[in-house]
């Protein structure tokens, strides 16, 4: 026995009892045990979120037994997994969730219970739903979510042969497109289909075979179309819908794919989309796979564009399948039922980012203003296109690396007008901007003012307004067409909005059919006879009025060589007195007819311009091979003209090569054309090319000079052929139709010059004095001409080597008179002056010669002269007066 000890504080111990070592094993499991199931409560007690209501009939206000109840992550719309997921007896709910967070509810009663489901918040719309905020330690109590009567709406889906499908999956929209998930169906063995209960509304369904399924047909709304918008709506009412048929066409599917042009390799997740025939977005796509292969469908039978668009981080530029510079848009890819387009395949280039901001006058950022972007050559490219955002900034792109103009574009209900990039106000002033490949180019801002207003009315010549005619717009200063347009209203009235301040001409242009003709305001038969509009920032000019007369119309036939009437000719119109190649137009039909109309009365003269390819050669009216030979057409107001016809000739050509003095081809050689009976200088000329050849075709026969006539740069003296210096020793050619003048070829040696200095007779320099060169032999004058110019200076260019005489010709008010090279009146006597090849000879200064013969001066009368001519005035009045008293009768 241990005996009782006392301890050093005074105290005793208690006596020590050993348990049993079984006895101490339980009892440490069983303090663990507690531990952790008080661990646990607590846990729960302190980490529980729960979401806790009721669901009840909107009508009667009473719970809703046994309604199943869906959790949904707000941020992500993924499913939560909950417990306590349906209703108690009395519709209240108890749902525990895993954690604190946002979330959305919905009460999704089943079909037999007749209710349609319903979100928190009283909307069927999941992204319409009232976000629920859930704590870390706390419930939410008294969510109520009612629940609207429901309805079935049944049907079948079927092919184009009527036989119904099996397995499609069909899903439900709000008509403004929103899917609802809560109404899941999928067709039976036959083909039919049950959904519901709906509560009342409208919706949209659609059948949505799937590919992967084996269902080779493409996806279809009620009413039988692809697209959402085209839809049939389903209105949900009172009753059961039955008899619900949606016919699926059998779809063709598209493959392909995606790869980087660079040599990256395949390009995966890359989005893709498809363009109908009209343009618009089919509502199927697709997205690359991890190798960059696609396969998208099922698709109608028909014609579809395919655009690849990645994301902007990808560094790649959206693209089109087939584009190229003939087919900006991408080309087509046709669709058959039941069969699988391979190999559509598009490679991708790396892209650059044009960026900027859009701002008004007074800076202030503009935002949802439109960014339109042309190539440069000024076509529209409608896969590229952006709005500016918060501050007025955009960006815009990836785009291919290129030049294009970008173009902001407001609605007119803003106020402002267009611009293009570079502050142009009009495309065919913007200067392209040119971007490579990964670069980002800043700095491509807008400032866009107020636009101004041009309106008027067109009427005709009693004042009777005349509706639905054209109003077309050009800048005065470039006459570039401008893309604004507008049309008059029912009284004759129009208005062009948008427009930058500048300087404009306009034209009514009315139909061939409302028999009026064109006139560029006020009364103009072409741009260089209208009037200019100018207009300031923000203004309206507000009377910019027409009066149009009745249209003449002149009417012909044009025939071939074998007499038979020639179909496809163009033929042109153009102003008689400034030979301006007018608007109106036409071609000849098959019976070689043709009509130019809404002419205004004048005059006129035509040409017949046949396409090279037929062989014929353009002529004016009157059978005139130039227009300086054509015979004037005159027609009056509403006159109907007939009978000017053309008979086109076979199309000769004169060809040759032109050689330096060493045999070597020239390049770049003009050739200059003129009729040998007449010496009328002609519209034809050609080029000589990397082997000194030229062929000018599309002649008349007829006899022809021809001229090569160097730039001063190349060094060649100007030759005619075949070794002439002037037209007056050109060698004529006679050319005759179908038939080729070749060997027409010239020889040409290094250019000499002539320089020199004219002085007045006072001794000082001569400014602006004509200064002609003749030949010393023949005295055929060359066309080669000068001006003195500040300091009495002058060269003659191009010239061949040879003996010359030189006159310069001054103002005759400047009081001298024709002088040639040595002080003579006559060029006959002139000194002659003689130039190397390739040289430079000094003439000797012209003295110009006193006038001998100058013009009498009108005197000028001094204050004594004006003094005594008022004097001998007074007195011839008082003799009138005297000898008219004298003539008065006595009384």
């Amino acid at each position: 026995m241990i005996a009782d000890k006392e301890n050093t504080a005074g105290t005793k111990k208690l006596p020590q009892v050993k348990m049993p070592r079984a006895f101490r094993n339980f009892h440490l499991a069983l303090t663990l045990i507690c531990h952790l199931v008080i661990t646990f409560l607590f846990a729960a007690a302190v980490e529980a979120q729960v979401l806790s209501g009721s669901i009840r009939d909107i009508s009667t206000g009473l719970g809703l037994d046994n309604i199943d109840l869906d959790v949904f992550d707000y941020a992500t719309g993924s499913s939560v997994s909950i417990q306590g997921g349906r209703t108690n007896a009395d519709g209240s709910f108890e749902v525990s969730l895993p954690a604190g967070g946002q979330y959305v509810l919905r009460a999704d009663p089943n079909a037999t219970q007749g209710y349609g489901a319903a979100y928190y918040g009283g909307t069927d719309i999941r992204a319409m739903s009232t976000p629920i905020s859930v704590g870390a330690d706390g419930e939410v109590e008294g969510l109520v979510i009612f629940l609207n009567r429901g309805f079935s709406v049944r049907g079948r889906v079927q092919n184009m042969s009527g036989e119904g499908l099996e397995e499609i999956d069909i899903d439900v929209f709000s008509v403004s497109g929103d899917f609802l998930s809560a109404y899941p169906a999928r067709t039976d063995a036959v083909g039919d289909f049950t959904i519901g209960a709906l509560p009342p509304g409208q919706y949209l369904v659609r059948a949505d075979p799937s590919v992967a399924l084996g269902q080779f047909y493409a996806r279809a709304y009620f009413g039988d179309v692809l697209a959402e918008r085209n839809a049939t709506p389903v209105t949900v009412s009172a009753n059961d819908l039955n008899d619900l048929t949606i016919t699926v066409e059998a779809g063709g599917t598209i493959s392909g794919q995606v790869s980087a042009k660079d040599g990256a390799g395949p390009l995966p997740n890359m989005d893709l989309d498809l363009l109908d025939a009209s343009g618009a977005l089919v509502p199927i796509g697709g997205r690359t796979d991890s190798l960059g292969f696609f396969e998208v469908g099922a698709l109608p039978a028909g014609l579809y564009r395919l655009r690849i668009d990645p994301v902007v981080e990808s560094g790649y530029a959206r693209a089109l399948y087939g584009a190229s510079d003939l087919a900006p848009d991408g080309a087509w890819i046709s669709v058959a039922a039941g069969a699988l387009m391979t190999g559509v395949d598009v490679e991708l280039s790396r892209g650059g980012l044009l960026s900027g901001a859009i701002r008004d006058t007074s800076g202030l950022g503009l935002v949802g203003i439109d960014l339109d972007v042309f190539d440069s050559d000024g076509a529209r490219i409608s896969l590229f296109d952006a709005d500016s955002v918060e501050g007025g900034a955009f960006s815009l792109g990836l785009v291919p690396p290129g030049s294009y103009i970008v173009r902001a574009d407001p609605m007119a209900s803003t106020g402002l007008a267009a611009k293009y990039n570079g502050g142009a106000s009009i495309l065919g002033l913007a200067v392209p901007i040119t971007i490579g490949a990964d670069e980002v180019r800043s700095g491509v801002d807008f400032v866009l003012n107020l636009g101004s207003t041009l309106a008027g009315s067109v009427v005709d010549r009693e004042g009777a307004p005349i509706p639905d005619v054209d109003i077309d717009l050009w800048e005065a200063t470039t006459h570039t067409r401008l893309r604004t347009s507008a049309r008059t209203d029912g009284q004759g009235a129009y208005r062009l909005e948008g427009l930058n301040p500048g300087s404009y001409m306009i034209r009514a242009d009315p139909s061939e059919a409302q028999g009026f003709a064109q006139a560029y305001f006020p009364d103009g038969i072409s741009m260089d006879s209208a009037q200019v509009v100018e207009v300031s920032e923000g203004s309206e000019a507000d009377s910019i009025n027409f009066e149009l007369q009745r249209a003449a119309v002149i009417t012909g036939r044009v025939f071939g060589p074998d007499g038979l009437p020639e179909m496809a000719v163009d033929i042109d119109l153009f102003a008689w007195e400034t030979g301006e190649r007018l608007a109106q137009n036409s071609m000849t039909d098959e019976n070689g007819n043709f009509a130019l109309t809404r002419l205004p009365a004048g005059d006129y003269f035509l040409r017949a311009d046949p396409e090279e390819a037929t062989g014929l050669a353009s002529l004016y009216n009157g059978a005139a091979i130039d227009e300086d030979f054509a015979p004037v057409v005159t027609v009056a107001e509403g006159e109907l003209r007939t009978g000017t016809n053309f008979h086109l000739n076979t199309a000769g050509s004169i060809s040759g090569v032109i050689r330096d003095a060493a045999g070597s081809p020239v390049q770049g050689i003009d050739l200059d054309l003129w009729e040998a009976t007449t010496v009328t200088r002609l519209g034809y000329s050609a080029e000589t090319d990397v082997n000194g050849a030229y062929r000018i075709d599309g002649l008349n026969p007829g006899t022809y000079l021809i001229r090569a006539d160097p730039v001063e740069a190349q060094g060649y003296a100007r030759t005619y052929y075949s070794s002439g210096i002037s037209l007056a020793s050109c060698l004529p050619i006679a050319v005759s139709g179908g038939a080729v003048s070749d060997s027409v070829n010239f020889v040409l040696q290094p250019a000499a010059s002539i320089a020199g200095f004219v002085v007045g007779p006072d001794g000082h320099p001569a400014v602006d004095v004509d200064i002609d060169i003749f030949s010393a032999g023949t005295m055929e004058k060359l066309d080669q001409n000068a001006a003195t110019d500040g300091n009495g200076f002058f060269s003659l260019s191009s010239l061949p080597a040879g003996t010359y005489l030189l006159r310069a010709q001054p103002d005759p008010a400047s009081g001298a008179i024709s002088t040639a090279l040595g002080g003579f009146a006559r060029v006959a006597n002139a000194t002659p002056i003689s130039v190397v090849a390739g040289q430079t000879a000094t003439a000797p200064e012209i003295a110009l010669l006193p006038n001998a013969n100058p013009p009498h001066p009108v005197p000028s009368m001094s204050l004594h002269g004006y003094a005594a001519l008022g004097l001998c005035l007074l007195l011839m009045m008082r003799k009138s007066i005297y000898q008219s008293e004298m003539r008065i009768p006595l009384r």
